[in-house]
């Protein structure tokens, strides 16, 4: 469990730093992502 919370919580940081580099490019990964955790 506690691996699977520190996973998570790199993966979301992971995907705001990318939003705030690129929006465009960080939509179709989150997109992509939500769909496969989803």
């Amino acid at each position: 469990m506690n691996y699977l919370k520190i996973h998570g919580i790199l993966t979301i940081s992971i995907i705001l730093l990318l939003f705030f580099a690129n929006g465009q490019a960080t939509w179709c990964i989150y997109h992509n992502m939500f769909m496969y955790f989803g």
